[in-house]
């Protein structure tokens, strides 16, 4: 039968979803034309629902260390969207990766960075959760009070904030996630 425009947009789109696209393609053409003439409640779902929206759901962070000694982090991440974060290609192999960061209670800028060498951004897919358990070393701090934030770090970058995460919350001006208190003794 006879299939509109919107029917092949309509097509391409739900490929696009099966396949975890994390963008669309609107160079200019007659098929970027109709995306806009024929399809754009399209257009619209997918700034709703495409691309990916990386959030952590769930972190188990130490109210207190002590100095020199071990500490542990658990943490689940989720993709909010149905596409996927391309970190596993070789442009992108280890680029950006889930960091911890102590702060200045006073600056909110990184005292210490914490980077989870196991946690994998392009494996975080819509409706499957996954989880983390990073052990680190509380050195290299003077004692006193800090704040946990957490994000996705751009190791090109002299680790950074690379990619901006999907929570809700308090940011601070360079874009860490912050979290709750800490002592360190």
């Amino acid at each position: 039968g006879y299939r509109t425009a919107y029917d092949v947009r309509k097509g391409e789109f739900d490929d696009g979803r099966q396949a975890r696209v994390n963008m669309m393609d609107f160079r200019i053409g007659d098929e970027t034309r109709s995306w806009f003439r024929d399809a754009w409640p399209l257009i619209e779902r997918f700034n709703r629902e495409g691309g990916y929206r990386l959030c952590p759901d769930s972190l188990l962070l130490p109210e207190s260390m002590k100095r020199g000694t071990g500490f542990t982090i658990t943490h689940r991440w989720v993709n909010l969207a149905w596409g996927y974060c391309p970190t596993n290609i070789p442009q992108w192999k280890d680029k950006y990766k889930v960091a911890f960061a102590l702060l200045d209670c006073q600056t909110l800028r990184p005292v210490r960075l914490f980077i989870d060498p196991q946690a994998e951004p392009s494996e975080w897919l819509q409706g499957k959760p996954v989880t983390y358990r990073f052990e680190g070393k509380a050195e290299g701090v003077k004692r006193g009070r800090y704040i946990w934030a957490v994000g996705l770090v751009d190791t090109t970058q002299g680790n950074a904030i690379g990619l901006r995460l999907a929570a809700k919350g308090d940011y601070t001006p360079e874009g860490w996630l912050k979290l709750q208190e800490t002592t360190l003794r």
